[in-house]
């Protein structure tokens, strides 16, 4: 399952900005001011650009997108237990996820 980062954000163009946005901090090295969402959804934009493209990342891209991907493990890892309960009740519930396409 993938958090559906259309949903969340309301639309392509706004997830465009979240991406850029997350991409920037990293280029900047101020990735730890992204939120876990903001690199969940990220996350989301770059894979469904894959996806459409038919390629996968490598080199400088792969390595950004498991920056992204380690900086994501440590934001929910540093999750408050409210924080964790109302993520894993979305999870649980579905709600805004879709499922991923393999």
């Amino acid at each position: 399952m993938l958090l559906d980062g259309y949903a969340v954000t309301g639309g392509h163009e706004r997830l465009s900005r979240v991406y850029a946005a997350t991409m920037q901090a990293i280029d900047n090295g101020t990735i730890g001011s992204a939120t876990a969402l903001d690199l969940w959804l990220a996350l989301f934009y770059a894979h469904r650009g894959y996806r459409h493209q038919g390629t996968w990342p490598r080199g400088r891209e792969r390595k950004t997108l498991d920056r992204v991907c380690e900086s994501l493990r440590q934001s929910l890892l540093a999750l408050s237990p409210e924080q964790r309960a109302g993520l894993l009740g979305a999870l649980r519930d579905g709600l805004a996820f879709v499922e991923a396409e393999l």
